[in-house]
């Protein structure tokens, strides 16, 4: 694969490498914008600068299976969600060398479908969290599931049915997602739900009815649904309810700190 092509695995590729650059630098990036607040901000990021990122080059390139999202981070290696080809997929991991690009594994999490989504891998502790959704014709199928971060081998299922990324906080995790019946032509079971479940102890610790899927976003005590706020320690109840809401014409995103604006 060469550096220069505008494909959109061409671009993932530079991506990676760079990721991998950066990341020797700095630190893992876990999950879609390093943090829960998907700031895309490295704290701890003190040697790449305004001064010196034109310097940056790619360590390496790699081609493996259709890339789908940005990359994460966690240790020495790197984990990006794939499909199998570029107009048909089947949802997939891949795990790459995070010094060489050498491909390490690659695991597939679900059917082949003519049209596919799958979402931005999360790590959690030892494990990947990833979601997918395929459909076409009358079928659909979708599930957020839980794989080896060192083999790719399977954990088990998180949910079934249509999901956002995962986002990790504290000890919890959180996304949004409905459920659906996969032996049936694609009958939704639940309105679309965001769910925060304790990650020690497996259970679901609250829930909260939301418009539609949406990447939640916490920021301080808060999480934030598509302009709707709810208190991320729960409500005392089952289900909560949001604490303030507001009319968003863009999605919700965060800045670095003012403070850092030099860094």
């Amino acid at each position: 694969m060469k550096a220069g092509r505008a494909s959109t695995a061409g671009r993932l590729a530079i991506l990676l490498a760079t990721l991998a650059t950066v990341s020797l630098l700095s630190g893992c990036w876990y999950q879609v914008g390093y943090g829960a607040e998907h700031g895309y901000y490295n704290a701890v990021e003190h040697t790449l600068t305004r001064s010196n990122v034109a310097n940056l080059e790619p360590a390496w390139d790699t081609s493996i299976a259709v890339p789908k999202t940005e990359a994460v981070v966690s240790g020495n290696r790197v984990y990006v969600s794939v499909s199998s080809s570029a107009t048909t997929g089947q949802p997939g991991v891949a795990a790459l060398d995070l010094g060489t690009g050498e491909a390490l594994w690659t695991a597939t999490i679900g059917l082949s479908w003519a049209r596919l989504v799958v979402q931005p891998v999360v790590v959690v502790g030892e494990e990947l969290w990833v979601s997918y959704f395929g459909w076409g014709g009358d079928r659909c199928g979708g599930a957020m599931v839980r794989l080896d971060a060192a083999t790719g081998a399977s954990l088990g299922t998180v949910h079934v049915g249509a999901a956002s990324a995962a986002v990790r906080f504290g000890d919890d995790v959180a996304w949004t997602g409905y459920s659906l019946d996969p032996t049936a032509k694609c009958t939704t079971t639940s309105s679309t739900t965001l769910t925060v479940r304790d990650l020690a102890s497996g259970a679901t610790v609250w829930t909260a009815p939301v418009d539609s899927l949406s990447l939640p976003a916490v920021v301080g005590d808060k999480i934030i649904v598509n302009g709707k706020a709810y208190d991320a320690a729960g409500c005392g109840a089952e289900t909560c309810s949001p604490v303030w809401s507001a009319a968003l014409t863009e999605p919700v995103r965060t800045v670095r700190p003012a403070q850092s604006a030099a860094a």
